[in-house]
């Protein structure tokens, strides 16, 4: 055997295996500490993003809230539901283009795409979007 290859194998058993045995600890706690940090940092990230839903869900039940009991809604609501409704009559074109202006703003203050209203049968009575109304 070479002097160079006993050296080489010397170097090898008493140098790079210690080596490796001690750091090897040291990596895997340092491993273990890293992935505990960024997954606390992910959680508290996570807490955030959910409050923030839930404020904004929040928001929306009030904005709700506050929507059906405008007067134009429950009037516009009671006249929709009507089994007599006659939509070419000039009062109720009148309440709709009021109701129109009033979830048209509504719309424009969050960015809405359209803002609907629904009877409690879930059928949908009306539409601030010209472009969604069925004819």
């Amino acid at each position: 055997m070479l002097l160079r290859t006993k050296l080489a194998v010397v170097l090898i058993f008493f140098v790079a295996i210690p080596l490796a045995i001690s750091q090897a600890p040291v990596y895997y706690t340092s491993r273990r500490i890293i992935t505990q940090k960024l997954l606390s940092e992910v959680k508290v990230v996570a807490r955030f993003k959910k409050q923030r839903i839930e404020i904004f869900w929040a928001e929306r039940r009030s904005d709700l809230l506050t929507v059906r009991e405008y007067q134009v809604v429950k009037n516009y609501l009671s006249q929709a539901q009507s089994p007599e409704l006659n939509r070419n009559q000039r009062e109720f074109q009148e309440l709709l283009k009021t109701l129109d202006r009033r979830m048209v703003s509504l719309g424009k203050v969050y960015d809405y795409e359209d803002v609907l209203l629904v009877s409690r049968e879930g059928k949908i009575v009306y539409c601030s979007n010209p472009a969604h109304r069925p004819e």
